[in-house]
């Protein structure tokens, strides 16, 4: 059985936001056919040194910090930030856990996610064991700052295939001159549960939903001023699921229009729940998302997406006609006017569009992408070393 080392800035139970969901995802998937081990960066002082646990009955191997502060910790401020990264681009104490561990686990591939934390010490050591790696882009920690991304310019050459989520974070990431050696590949982010088949036969004033974090890069302020610019006739409610420095800013904006409701930070059930008894989802971001995970997780519960046309959206939403242009609420209400106008027919329509798009986005899929790719680097590797 092929063995495998999956590493990742943080893994659960420390979860912050979509790349450490998907790559537990991916962790879990990959230990129905493969020897799976992960290797992250813990909370534990250096003192305390490497902690080993268990999730799922997957050996996790968490890090010492041996930074500022530890990468899952907001940053003081600016400046420390700037030294932490600094820190991060080469760390002496750091490589000497991560080529340890290498060596105990002797893995067949090492799958890199994002390595903030854990520094480039992984892709060093892998080169200098002689084993191959693979690097997924999960986000844009790799371009920042400046010297961070000519670093990771440098190191990339360690990497024999790179994975973007979507096309776009693919070629932002070539653009900045990265992985040029490397395999390139695009292989979209799984989403589990299963696909319900469920068609609402809802008239009458829209239901909308936005769930995620509440950031200024996320665009919530202009579905607001969308919504709250609409009459009643058109919008019944507009929930918004989530946390996030932006709350108290969106509720203020907001007070004044009882249409629209804050919930916190809901998942499992109670989500689903919410999504399911939406009309809409809409996705306003203003920044170019990796991907869009929210999409996804709307379709397999029959809520069709509204998105801005930025990053990765384009490439997963179903319809191309439900983008509109980020940071506009007028393209917003119009979007929104031209939803509402759509018969029982049309809708339901739509409605199972969505449900079959998510088949493309099944665990399954993902899963036999990965597995194709680890066997033509793995083999590809060993010819190369013959030679």
């Amino acid at each position: 059985m092929l063995k495998i080392l999956v590493s990742h800035s943080l893994y659960a139970p420390d979860i912050i936001g979509g790349a450490e969901v998907s790559t537990k995802i991916l962790a879990e998937a990959l230990s129905k056919k493969m020897d799976v081990h992960v290797l992250t960066a813990g909370k534990q002082n250096k003192k305390q040194g490497v902690f080993q646990d268990t999730v799922n009955d997957i050996p996790v191997h968490r890090l010492p910090v041996h930074n500022l502060y530890w990468y899952g910790d907001p940053s003081p401020n600016k400046l420390v930030r700037g030294l932490w990264y600094l820190r991060d681009i080469h760390n002496t104490a750091m490589y000497r856990h991560v080529e340890q561990i290498i060596q105990s686990i002797s893995p067949s591939i090492i799958h890199t996610q994002k390595i903030a934390g854990l520094t480039f010490a992984v892709w060093i050591a892998a080169r200098r064991l002689g084993i191959p790696v693979v690097h997924t882009l999960r986000d844009y920690s790799l371009c920042n700052p400046f010297y961070y991304r000519e670093a990771a310019r440098h190191y990339s050459r360690n990497v024999s295939a790179v994975i973007g989520i979507s096309d776009f974070i693919l070629q932002e990431h070539l653009s900045a001159g990265m992985f040029k050696q490397a395999v390139q590949c695009v292989i979209a982010n799984a989403i589990e549960g299963e696909i319900k088949s469920h068609i609402k036969q809802h008239e009458g004033p829209l239901n909308l939903i936005y769930f995620g974090r509440l950031s200024n890069e996320k665009g919530i302020e202009h579905l607001i001023q969308s919504v709250m610019e609409l009459p009643e006739t058109v919008i019944g409610s507009l929930t918004i699921c989530g946390e996030g420095p932006q709350a108290s800013i969106l509720k203020s904006l907001s007070a004044s229009d009882s249409r629209i409701e804050f919930t916190g930070k809901m998942s499992g059930v109670m989500l689903h729940e919410r999504i399911k008894q939406a009309d809409l989802t809409v996705l306003p971001s203003v920044w170019d998302e990796p991907f869009g995970r929210v999409i996804i997780e709307s379709y397999q519960l029959g809520t069709p997406v509204l998105g801005s046309n930025v990053g990765g959206i384009p490439e997963v939403i179903a319809d191309a006609t439900f983008l509109f242009q980020a940071g506009n609420s007028q393209a917003i209400s119009e979007q929104l006017l031209r939803f509402h106008t759509l018969n029982p027919h049309e809708r339901a329509k739509l409605q199972q569009k969505c449900l079959d798009h998510c088949n493309q986005y099944s665990v399954d899929r993902m899963l036999d992408k990965h597995l194709d790719l680890y066997e033509q680097i793995v083999n590809k590797f060993k010819v190369g070393v013959e030679a």
